[in-house]
């Protein structure tokens, strides 16, 4: 009897791209495919940017392994902070919620006690954090469940990182028992099986590859296949 496979997640972070009419367009696209068996081995997380969320989840309510997260969430609670999203107007849209991605760190100076209470403020709402980490130099908030390992010199240069690379690193991170550890870092159909065929690896933060339905469909079938 076949061994049956383990769940992974596989993540789609748009970033700061779309339009209304391009995320139809994208939604239309990819649920139109015909999805692998069994479909219990994998979860779709969507990422689009907070404008969009809504749609997102409307559009991919009837499919089960498909879930929304938003690319970011307030530090702030609900207030007079004009233009945050805080995590509980998130609720109803999102069941996930990037924090410390590398881009944050770098172009918006998020601190440590930035991201710390984000997660804070993320999970006392119900929102599961998908915690980025760049290195073992990273602290990672001890409520967490999800890291996310991205190395800076694979992010969007086409270079990701060699898989026993991203395992040394695991063993550096020294996560807590149940914690899932995702790799992000230029993931394209050609290197995500590697990743995806790995015991140690839970699943996939996709960049750049996710604005393209096809590409993304394609990786998910590296391992759902």
């Amino acid at each position: 009897m076949k061994a049956e496979k383990k769940t992974k997640y596989i993540i789609a972070n748009w970033k700061s791209n779309f339009t209304e009419r391009e995320t139809l367009q994208w939604v239309s696209t990819f649920i139109s495919y015909d999805f692998p068996s069994p479909l219990g081995s994998f979860r779709i997380i969507i990422c689009p940017p907070a404008p969009f969320l809504s749609l997102v989840r409307e559009k991919t309510k009837h499919l089960s392994f498909v879930q929304v997260g938003a690319q970011d969430v307030s530090f702030f609670p609900e207030g007079a902070y004009t233009g945050e999203i805080n995590a509980r107007a998130l609720t109803g849209f999102a069941r996930y919620a990037i924090i410390g991605h590398s881009e944050r760190r770098y172009y918006f100076g998020e601190t440590e006690r930035i991201l710390s209470q984000k997660c804070s403020e993320a999970t006392k709402n119900g929102l599961e954090p998908i915690f980025c980490v760049r290195g073992a130099g990273d602290n990672i908030p001890s409520h967490v469940r999800f890291v996310a390992y991205e190395p800076i010199e694979a992010i969007g240069t086409g270079n990701n990182e060699p898989l026993q690379k991203v395992l040394a690193m695991k063993k550096n991170l020294r996560l807590l028992s149940g914690t899932y550890f995702i790799y992000g870092g230029s993931v394209q159909k050609s290197n995500a099986g590697e990743y995806l065929n790995s015991s140690e690896i839970d699943g996939l933060l996709v960049g750049g590859a996710s604005r393209n339905p096809q590409s993304f469909f394609e990786i998910i079938k590296q391992y759902a296949a």
